[in-house]
């Protein structure tokens, strides 16, 4: 396969790279799904250069004789398609131009060099979320991790983008936790040395033994922010069952998948079952849920409350979606502001409470999400740096 040896700008010039950026469909979504999975080491390397087209600017100064150059090139895309193609997403339709000039003024912004010289690419400000963390050891030390992260040392190695301990069970003096801290615009993985498997998002931090001890809850701690759980069974752990801490909330499960969700910043926490069942207590109540249930716990005194909901609406994040469904702007903000590293600010604070729905990938640029909510009519927003002001 030709792309195998590729590079960024080796992308950007290609035009059916070109094409699935700009016009994705089912067929050439499925073709470069197939590529990345055979390939998985350039997925940095695509989606950097999806990134660097996704922010091309109308407003570069372009040579008239660069813009006749490239104009040939991509002439295609618009006699291919449509004039205007729609986009349903958050209950209003998004139209996207076959634009040519977009695209040329982009790429001749910096992004190829058709005029023999380098010209200035227009800065990225706000860029997608991607794999990072820190670990801290029980010694106090702390290790930087990302996607390319190589590390193994004491039963711990970072692998495939994972964080992986081994499979043994704690020695006989007290338990050495580590704990794992993914900053906003980060997520991890992380295999526990029964086999656990957890996904985190931004801004969280879980707290975990080294080893687990027989005859014991697998007991850990959910400090802050969200977390998806694929718990190993108990029947594999002499029946061992599985404790998450979070605040003043106690779930204890024998082996299911479920996500909790508790950001500071929130009142409530919120656990959402995928599969077998959980036992959720406060210290004053206790409930057992179901698959398809969502048990929403407050601060002590408050009674918990137990829901039916979708619960591929709550692991959308670990599944790479965005997916609001009659979500306030407030809270759907805040969602973007972790992933995308952004500080947002309301003009007119009433608008927080506005409500959309809609589902986008986490890879894409965030502008293109902005411009949807923006042809409701309702709200429009201004990006300075890592600020985004909703006017």
């Amino acid at each position: 396969m030709k792309y195998e040896k590729f590079q960024e700008e080796d992308f950007i010039a290609d035009d059916d790279f070109l094409q699935w950026v700009w016009y994705p469909d089912q067929q050439n979504e499925l073709f470069w799904s197939r590529f990345l999975e055979e390939y998985p080491e350039k997925q940095n390397t695509v989606q950097r250069a999806r990134e660097r087209v996704l922010s091309l600017s109308e407003e570069e100064d372009v040579p008239g004789e660069v813009f006749s150059e490239i104009r040939d090139n991509i002439r295609k895309y618009t006699h291919a398609e449509p004039e205007r193609k729609r986009r349903r997403l958050f209950g209003t339709a998004f139209i996207k131009y076959a634009a040519a000039a977009v695209i040329l003024l982009g790429v001749a912004g910096g992004l190829l060099f058709f005029d023999g010289r380098e010209q200035e690419k227009a800065p990225v400000q706000l860029v997608a979320g991607s794999g990072k963390a820190m670990l801290t050891l029980d010694n106090g030390e702390v290790i930087e991790l990302s996607e390319e992260t190589e590390y193994q040392s004491g039963g711990v190695q970072v692998k495939n983008r994972q964080l992986l301990y081994d499979r043994r069970e704690a020695p006989s003096e007290a338990l050495s936790y580590h704990y794992l801290t993914i900053p906003r615009g980060g997520k991890f993985t992380v295999a526990l040395p029964d086999g656990t498997k957890v996904w985190l998002n931004s801004d969280s931090k879980l707290k975990y033994p080294v080893h687990f001890r027989s005859g014991q809850p697998r007991e850990i701690e959910l400090l802050y922010g969200e977390a998806y759980f694929e718990v190993s069974h108990s029947t594999e752990h002499d029946g061992d069952s599985f404790r998450v801490i979070t605040g003043n909330q106690d779930v204890e499960v024998l082996g299911t998948q479920f996500n909790i969700r508790a950001y500071p910043e929130e009142s409530e926490v919120y656990t959402t079952l995928s599969e077998g069942s959980i036992a959720v207590s406060n210290g004053e109540e206790h409930a057992v849920i179901m698959p398809g249930q969502q048990v929403i716990t407050g601060k002590p005194g408050i009674p918990m409350r137990i829901k039916d909901t979708d619960t591929g609406y709550a692991a959308a994040w670990k599944n790479g979606l965005f997916v609001f469904e009659k979500e306030t702007l407030g809270r759907m903000m805040d969602e973007l502001s972790r992933w995308y590293d952004a500080e947002v600010v309301f003009e007119h604070p009433e608008k927080a409470a506005y409500r959309f729905s809609g589902e986008l990938k986490r890879d894409e640029d965030i502008r293109l999400l902005l411009d949807n909510l923006e042809q409701t009519g309702e709200v429009g927003f201004e990006i300075n740096g890592k600020t985004i002001t909703i006017k």
